[in-house]
């Protein structure tokens, strides 16, 4: 019918490729979005979808290039189930220093928010980064990202970060 497939309908392929183990078809069918011309941009939910992908196999490499790219290259904002995946993923891979990073920088980045919504104002940033900002509230706060790192301190028997992510 001449029709073109939307992001709906590629997330729905690349959930059926993720769900059934099958991660490099799901990035294939990535590849295949992003190739049409216009280009299908991902969405968070489509990202996410990989991201539970890549956690089903433990890819992490592939889930922290989903979130550079999507962060630099595509208009999806990470979510806060967006951080729990790679957080739990880096956790798993006991990459605890990576996995605080990106805790610290969302802890800043919420900390900004809150002061300047505090005070009335957006500051400079705009409606873009005020929605990623407060996407950085919510996950900042997310028992799962400490539990994800309190299991990965304890897996490595580093009780003083096992005791700072309880």
């Amino acid at each position: 019918a001449s029709l073109q497939p939307c992001v709906v309908a590629y997330t729905t392929l690349i959930n059926g490729k993720c769900r059934a183990g099958d991660l490099q078809g799901g990035l294939e069918v990535l590849r295949a979005m992003l190739e049409r011309r216009p280009p299908v941009l991902p969405n968070v939910r489509t990202v996410n979808t990989l991201l539970r992908g890549c956690l089903l196999v433990g890819a992490v490499s592939e889930a922290k290039g989903l979130l550079d790219r999507m962060r630099e290259e595509w208009t999806a904002e990470p979510d806060a189930s967006t951080y729990e995946y790679v957080i739990s993923l880096l956790s798993q891979d006991l990459r605890l220093g990576e996995a605080a990073n990106i805790v610290d920088e969302l802890r800043r980045t919420a900390s900004i928010f809150k002061r300047e919504h505090a005070t009335g104002g957006e500051g400079a940033a705009g409606a873009t980064t005020a929605r990623a900002s407060s996407h950085a509230v919510a996950s900042a706060s997310s028992p799962a990202l400490y539990v994800s790192m309190a299991r990965g301190a304890a897996l490595l028997a580093d009780w003083p970060a096992f005791t700072k992510a309880q």
